[in-house]
Parts: structure tokens; C-alpha cells; sequence
């Protein structure tokens, strides 16, 4: 939304949806151990890959944001390429949550 951010309406609404997301990312990140493996068995092995994951995100994003940039020679389409990795990661996450939830209700308790 930041490059439409051209009035004080589009600012506020930008910070607003960037605050709530800063604060989504950390929540999910903390509780997927835990929720994929079970409290008892979310140790530092199971952080370690999440956090690898987390920390190799960080590393791409600007890396993936200059080579489009490099390209098209435009930052609406770095924002657009941003927008579709992100709904394809939204996509990829509510198909392992149907698939952890069947597993989860397949297993025996």
C-alpha cells in the first residue's frame, strides 16, 4: 500500500495494516512449535527451524526486491511480485493446516 500512500487516509490505514502484521508474524512464529509438535516437544531443535526460515525470508526479501527492481526498472512491480509470494504463502499455509488438521484427527488419542 505504500506506494498509493499519496494522502494522510492511505498513511494511517498503511501503518495500521503494517503494525498488525509485525505483530502477527512473531505470535505465529512462536506458537508453530509448540502447535505442530506438541508442547512438550517443541525444544530448540524445532525453534531452529523456524527461525532458520524466518532469518532466510529476511535474507531474500530485499535480495528478490532489487533483481525485479534491476528488471523492470519499477517499484510497483516489486510490490506486486511481493503481493503474489505472499498469497502464495497464504495458499501453501491453509493447505498444511487442512493436512495437519486431518492428521490430527485421523491419530488415535
Amino acid at each position: 500500500m505504500i506506494p498509493f500512500a499519496d494522502n494522510a487516509a492511505i498513511g494511517l490505514a498503511s501503518l495500521v495494516v503494517w503494525g498488525i502484521a509485525a505483530g502477527l508474524t512473531p505470535t505465529s512464529l512462536w506458537a508453530l512449535p509448540s502447535t505442530l509438535l506438541g508442547g512438550h516437544r517443541a525444544g530448540t531443535d524445532a525453534f531452529a527451524v523456524v527461525l532458520t526460515g524466518r532469518y532466510l525470508g529476511i535474507l531474500a526479501g530485499p535480495l528478490i526486491a532489487a533483481a525485479v527492481f534491476e528488471i523492470t526498472g519499477n517499484w510497483i512491480t516489486v510490490a506486486y511480485t511481493f503481493a503474489v509470494i505472499a498469497m502464495a504463502t497464504i495458499v501453501g499455509t491453509w493447505l498444511f493446516g487442512a493436512q495437519m488438521s486431518k492428521l490430527r484427527n485421523d491419530t488415535p488419542t
